[in-house]
């Protein structure tokens, strides 16, 4: 079951613009969570440094093991990442570093929600080498309204803060055909229908995985010489399953939160 007792909206939009993350924090979020005793905190950022300190804090915070946030951006963006309020640029990638850090903290029980332009472009942020940036994420697919954000995300954490049901939550984000614009993707789901199959057919590379595991050998063979390591290695890659591998990479993938 998925635990969170902070909500975080994170903010970077220009002055002469509305300001609907502090509208949404405001009018729903921080009055949801003092009701029922949870933290809330807006953060009103405008360069890539004020967010990476943003992150900061907030991974200080979640290393407490008593800190599970649930992160919400209000921000502009396009398919290569954010638009800072600055006008600097920061990358999907470069944001799922700064998620993926707070979700390992968490063992993987980060929500992230995202009332941007393009916000699904946020699964670019994966790396399948990596533990996941989240546990689920929900964010427009193409370019959203100012009005679209306050009235569909007003409804999302109405209900979420409610009934701390996700389902319920994505449910009533999407009680209109226009709400067909969003895309809600659990990082199992990623896995499973996205990169799981990029990596069932293709052919395992036996000598580079030898090469690889042989400047370890010595410390995990200690009694071994260097042709006895070189030997044992090769028996065990000979032994290599698919299957296992794969599942192993969603072990490390999902922290093990597998199901």
């Amino acid at each position: 079951m998925l635990e969170f007792n902070c909500a975080i909206v994170i903010q970077s939009l220009p002055e002469n613009e509305r300001q609907t993350g502090k509208e949404l924090y405001d009018d729903i979020i921080k009055r949801s969570c003092d009701r029922i005793g949870l933290l809330s905190r807006l953060f009103d950022v405008s360069s890539r440094s004020d967010i990476y300190s943003c992150f900061k804090a907030i991974l200080e915070a979640s290393g407490s093991k008593k800190f599970f946030p649930l992160i919400h951006f209000e921000m502009h963006g396009n398919k290569m990442g954010f638009q800072m309020k600055s006008g600097e640029m920061i990358s999907w990638s470069e944001i799922g570093d700064l998620c993926r850090a707070i979700n390992i903290a968490i063992q993987n029980q980060l929500i992230v929600s995202l009332a941007t332009c393009h916000g699904a472009h946020f699964i670019k942020g994966i790396d399948i080498l990596k533990a996941t940036p989240f546990w689920g994420f929900v964010g427009p697919r193409d370019i959203i309204t100012q009005d679209d954000v306050v009235e569909d995300f007003s409804n999302l954490f109405e209900e979420l803060l409610n009934s701390f049901d996700i389902q319920k939550a994505l449910d009533r984000l999407i009680t209109t055909q226009s709400r067909t614009k969003y895309t809600y993707l659990p990082a199992q789901v990623i896995f499973e229908e996205f990169l799981e199959r990029e990596f069932i057919d293709k052919p395992i590379n036996r000598n580079a995985k030898l090469r690889a595991l042989t400047a370890k050998s010595k410390q995990h063979f200690p009694n071994l010489n260097r042709r006895q390591r070189r030997l044992k290695l090769k028996s065990r890659i000979g032994e290599i399953n698919r299957g296992e591998i794969i599942l192993q990479m969603k072990r490390d993938f999902l922290m093990g939160r597998i199901g």
